[in-house]
């Protein structure tokens, strides 16, 4: 899963999912680096994508304020 900074305060974790007949369906997370940091999840939640992982490169999970 790859990562993208789109801006100093935010990272994109930037996934898709195959929809067949239609091509990809883009489903990303949003990570807000604030004081109270905060992950926007759009959510595939599949066990193969390693999200904690992923998160991790970006922020400690433990860190995270708001979902």
């Amino acid at each position: 899963m790859p990562v993208h900074k789109v801006h100093p305060d935010i990272s994109v974790l930037n996934d898709s999912l195959e929809a067949p007949g239609i091509g990809h369906l883009p489903v990303n997370a949003f990570v807000l680096h604030a004081s109270q940091p905060v992950v926007i999840d759009t959510g595939l939640g599949l066990p193969d994508r390693n999200f904690l992982e992923v998160l991790g490169s970006v922020l400690d999970p433990a860190d995270v304020r708001w979902i």
